[in-house]
């Protein structure tokens, strides 16, 4: 099932960029715009629109850090960092690493789907034990997650997203809007405002500073 899932979505993805606008509803709600860029294996960076210079979050892998603007402002090698889990979730979403060999995926049996989806699939991984569903529509596209997410200054949250509006963008089918839940409310809203695929899987140095990542028009 996790091989259809990659099939139906265009295949393979070695990682995407994406401008998104979010109104977020908890922690300091409102409007926002952000970027994030991920990459394979766990790469990851979130660039968050201020009123004064940009606030980044780099993952490369190993290590945290944090700047605003080109300004390095902290680091965290610690395997606790909140910013892993948002990276493993956006993982999980684009089935990036998902057949990684040490992740543990089976399919679901249909009762155990996710509400509105017509398959499923668990992943686990071990060296946290965190535990991911991930439905799929009839088309087997990615429709729907649920996994643990650290929200500072909030604890550690499970997490759903409700993914929707798929389009077809670089030869691979992604979803434009995402409802955020935990605990049956909502956390955010988000609606893509453009998307990039990238054509190879950037290296872990592209992530140690935020003028080496890529943007999307």
């Amino acid at each position: 099932l996790l091989d259809k899932a990659i099939r139906a979505r265009g295949g393979p993805l070695p990682g995407l960029t994406r401008q998104t606008q979010a109104e977020v509803r908890v922690g300091f709600p409102g409007t926002w715009r952000w970027q994030t860029v991920i990459a394979a294996p766990d790469r990851y960076a979130w660039s968050i629109e201020t009123t004064g210079e940009p606030t980044h979050y780099l993952f490369d892998g190993r290590v945290v850090r944090a700047f605003v603007g080109s300004a390095l402002t902290s680091e965290d090698a610690s395997p606790t960092a909140a910013l892993r889990t948002h990276a493993r979730f956006t993982g999980v979403m684009l089935l990036v690493g998902l057949q990684a060999p040490d992740v543990r995926v089976r399919e679901l049996a249909r009762a155990e789907c996710p509400p509105g989806a017509v398959f499923g699939l668990e992943a686990v991984y071990p060296d946290t034990g965190d535990r991911y569903l991930v439905g799929l529509d009839a088309d087997r596209l990615v429709v729907s997650v649920e996994g643990p997410v650290l929200l500072p200054p909030f604890e550690r949250h499970a997490v759903r997203a409700l993914l929707d509006d798929h389009r077809r963008v670089g030869g691979y089918t992604l979803a434009y809007h995402t409802r955020w839940m935990t605990d049956g409310q909502p956390l955010a809203d988000d609606r893509t405002l453009a998307a990039c695929p990238l054509a190879r899987q950037l290296p872990a140095t592209a992530f140690a500073s935020p003028a080496r990542l890529p943007t999307c028009p």
